[in-house]
C-alpha cells in the first residue's frame, strides 16, 4: 500500500507541473516580462532568464516561484544589467524548472539599435503611490493598447488595460491609479507596455520605480469661538492613518500665547477618499481675534500638510455682560452735575419769591 500511494505521489506531482506553461514572453535591451499560467496548484519552481547577443551569453536571471495558484496569471518581471549594449539582435531563453526538471520553454527574439522611426514617442512616464501617468506623442495616427504593471520585487501584483486608444494629431496624456493598498515606505515599480498592431506588431516599454508614501491633503476648514472641522482628502493608495494637531494663538501684550490645543486620530484614508474630523475647545474664545493652525501629521510622523486661517470671536462672557448692564444702567456724570444745578437753582428762586 506505501509503494503504491508514493508511485501515486509521483505521477501526479509531475502532472501538475505539466500544467505550468510559459504563455508570453517580452523583452527589449533594458527589462523583460514573462507570463506564465497554471491549471493547478504547484510549488517551488525556479523561472531561468538567460540573455544572448548573437548567440553570446550575456545576462542571467532566475527567479524562484513559491506557489502558482490554480487558474492564475503570473507575471514576473527582471531588469537586465547590461552597460553599454552593442546594436545587434538578441534572444532571451525563458526556462520553467521544478526539481531539476524543465516543465516549459519559450524563446523571444528582439533588434537593438534599428534606425527605424518610431511611430510614437513616450515623452514622459511618472509611477507614485497613486497610479502611472505618461504623455504620447505621434508621428503618425495609430490605435494602441496600453498595458500598466505594479510589480513588487520581480512579481506583478496589479495589471490594467486600456484598449484601443486613438492617438492622432497631438500629444496624450494617460493616467491609470493603482487598485490595490500598497505599503508604506516599500520601494514599488511601474511597469507600462504600449503596444502598436499595424502594419506590424510594435511593442514600446517602459519602467520606472518609486517608493510608496503615505499622504492626504486638507482641503477645507470651518472655525468658530466654539470649535472647528477640518476635511481631509486621501492622495495614496498607501493608507493614511495619521492625525490632525489644532493650535489657537492669541497676541497678548506683544507675546503669542496658545489658548487653546487638540489631537484628533485620522480616519484611515486611501486616494479618492475624503472625510471631516471636528474638535471642540475647552472653553468658548472670548470676543477677539485668534490665529488657528492646523497641521496634518503622517504615519511616520512627518508634516505632511498645514494651514493657518482667522478666527474673529463675538462672544461675551457673562460676567461681561453684566459689567456693561451695570455702566449702562449708570447716569453720566456730567448730567450729575447738570441735576445738581438744576435743583440748586430752583431752591434759590423759590427762596427769593417768597421773601
Amino acid at each position: 500500500m506505501i509503494l503504491l500511494l508514493v508511485a501515486f505521489s509521483t505521477v501526479s506531482a509531475g502532472y501538475e507541473s505539466s500544467n505550468a506553461k510559459i504563455s508570453n514572453i517580452y523583452s527589449d535591451i533594458n527589462s523583460c516580462d514573462v507570463t506564465i499560467k497554471s491549471e493547478t496548484t504547484i510549488q517551488n519552481l525556479i523561472l531561468s532568464l538567460q540573455l544572448f547577443d548573437d548567440g553570446n551569453f550575456v545576462d542571467e536571471k532566475r527567479l524562484f516561484i513559491d506557489e502558482l495558484e490554480p487558474e492564475s496569471k503570473n507575471i514576473r518581471v527582471v531588469s537586465w544589467d547590461i552597460k553599454n549594449p552593442d546594436e545587434s539582435s538578441y534572444k532571451v531563453s525563458a526556462r520553467l524548472i521544478q526539481n531539476s526538471s524543465i516543465v516549459d520553454s519559450k524563446n523571444h527574439s528582439f533588434h537593438f539599435g534599428s534606425p527605424a522611426i518610431p511611430r510614437i514617442t513616450v515623452d514622459d512616464v511618472v509611477s507614485d503611490s497613486n497610479g502611472l501617468n505618461l504623455i504620447v506623442n505621434p508621428r503618425e495616427s495609430v490605435i494602441a493598447d496600453i498595458e500598466y504593471m505594479l510589480v513588487n520585487g520581480s512579481e506583478v501584483i496589479y495589471t490594467a488595460e486600456d484598449m484601443k486608444v486613438s492617438i492622432h494629431s497631438r500629444s496624450v496624456e494617460l493616467r491609470k491609479r493603482w487598485g490595490v493598498i500598497l505599503k508604506n515606505n516599500r520601494v514599488y515599480h511601474g511597469r507600462l507596455k504600449i503596444n502598436l498592431h499595424t502594419p506590424v506588431n510594435d511593442v514600446h516599454a517602459f519602467m520606472t520605480s518609486f517608493t510608496a508614501k503615505d499622504n492626504a491633503v486638507i482641503t477645507d476648514i470651518y472655525k468658530d469661538e466654539v470649535g472647528s472641522s477640518v476635511t481631509i482628502a486621501g492622495k495614496s493608495q498607501v493608507p493614511f492613518s495619521g492625525y490632525l494637531e489644532f493650535r489657537v494663538l492669541k497676541n497678548k501684550s506683544g507675546s503669542v500665547k496658545v489658548v487653546e490645543s487638540a489631537v484628533k486620530k485620522s480616519p484611515v484614508l486611501l486616494d479618492g477618499e475624503d472625510e471631516t474630523v471636528e474638535v471642540i475647545w475647552n472653553n468658548t474664545l472670548p470676543k477677539g481675534i485668534y490665529k488657528l493652525t492646523v497641521e496634518l501629521v503622517g504615519n511616520d510622523g512627518d508634516l505632511i500638510d498645514k494651514k493657518e486661517t482667522i478666527i474673529e470671536s463675538d462672544y461675551r462672557q457673562t460676567s461681561d455682560k453684566k459689567d456693561e448692564e451695570k455702566e449702562a444702567g449708570k447716569p453720566v456724570p456730567g448730567f450729575l452735575i447738570f441735576d445738581s444745578l438744576m435743583i440748586f437753582t430752583t431752591i434759590a428762586v423759590m427762596y427769593w419769591i417768597r421773601k
